[in-house]
């Protein structure tokens, strides 16, 4: 009745969706760049493989530990789980995309920003939005 309800649904509600846009911008970002670029996916890989089986829940401690309790941890805690499910799907979408359509966007004449925009996005999306969908369930 006082209206303490509404603004703890806001702060969860606020949490979770900076949470779910900075995870998935950092999953889709890291996919993309381990994809495309071979030294940046031999680099990070070993990492990535050795914090993937960890689910998010288990970080619970280590984080309030690690940065307190509050929105950081909290916060936090919600980009690490969306990060590490959008990750995989853009990963392997962008992997996929099958090489006859880079050899027929070369022959057509397409620079590599033509691409990305025209050939490699577009056929890796509906993969993505799987991860998406994913990552706000996580979140």
């Amino acid at each position: 009745m006082d209206g303490t309800l509404q603004i703890h649904l806001f702060s969860s509600f606020s949490r979770t969706f900076i949470g779910l846009i900075v995870g998935t911008i950092l999953g889709f970002l890291m996919g993309f760049l381990m994809a495309w670029f071979k030294k940046i996916d031999y680099t990070l890989d070993p990492i990535y493989e050795l914090l993937r089986p960890i689910p998010p829940i288990s970080f619970v401690t280590l984080f309030i530990l690690w940065f307190g309790i509050g929105d950081f941890s909290i916060i936090l805690l919600i980009i690490y789980g969306s990060f590490v499910v959008t990750l995989i799907p853009t990963y392997h979408a962008i992997k996929e995309v099958p090489d006859i359509y880079f050899k027929a966007a070369k022959v057509l004449g397409a620079n590599t920003k033509m691409l990305l925009l025209k050939v490699v996005f577009p056929a890796a999306l509906p993969q993505t939005f799987a991860g998406l969908r994913l990552a706000i369930g996580t979140a």
